[in-house]
């Protein structure tokens, strides 16, 4: 597509690249990770997101059956966040990109059929930095990158969101979402 717009192609060794992040995969979610996204989720503003939109929503199940990381609603638009922790790796990386393209239309097509307008950002978080091999990608792919998000470097006190964390469905209740906000909203 470059070249058509007159443009020399990128070299490098993309191809490969994609071939591992296609086949990429990992025993379940590493406790890094969870740290991290936890981290986000009760931490909007180092997303440069308003803090007073409170907590995320984690691992926010699409009717598709993906799953992003972390979902924000602040009115009437929709925030997708996938997190990649400091042991991702390239390939890793690369997947997060493919993956914040998928949730944009997901979300998108989930607001279109609530009858919504389609209104979302979807951001990739990263823990550590964005890898040079992939800038070129994020850019033609148009995926919003935040990167070296060191949670040590952001004192809590400062951008924690109030009120208690939301998710999907609670591992430790076996309650819903809906049910959750429910029972938030009798206390």
């Amino acid at each position: 597509m470059v070249t058509r717009i007159g443009l020399e192609p990128v070299t490098g060794n993309i191809d490969d690249i994609l071939k591992k992040a296609a086949n990429y995969h990992r025993g379940g979610e590493s406790e890094q990770h969870r740290t991290f996204k936890e981290f986000i989720s009760r931490n909007p503003g180092v997303l440069k997101l308003n803090p007073a939109i409170g907590f995320g929503i984690t691992e926010y199940r699409l009717p598709s059956a993906d799953m992003v990381d972390i979902l924000f609603t602040e009115k009437d638009l929709k925030i997708g966040v996938e997190v990649k922790s400091e042991i991702s790796d390239t390939d890793d990386i690369c997947r997060g990109l493919f993956q914040c393209v998928k949730y944009k239309s997901l979300i998108e097509a989930e607001q279109i059929v609530h009858d919504e307008w389609p209104n979302c950002r979807v951001i990739l978080a990263l823990q550590g930095p964005l890898p040079p091999a992939l800038l070129i990608y994020k850019n033609l792919l148009g995926v919003e990158v935040i990167d070296n998000l060191k949670s040590a470097q952001y004192p809590l006190s400062v951008v924690s969101a109030p009120g208690p964390a939301i998710k999907s469905k609670s591992e430790d209740s076996g309650m819903t979402m809906a049910e959750q906000v429910r029972s938030l909203l009798r206390k």
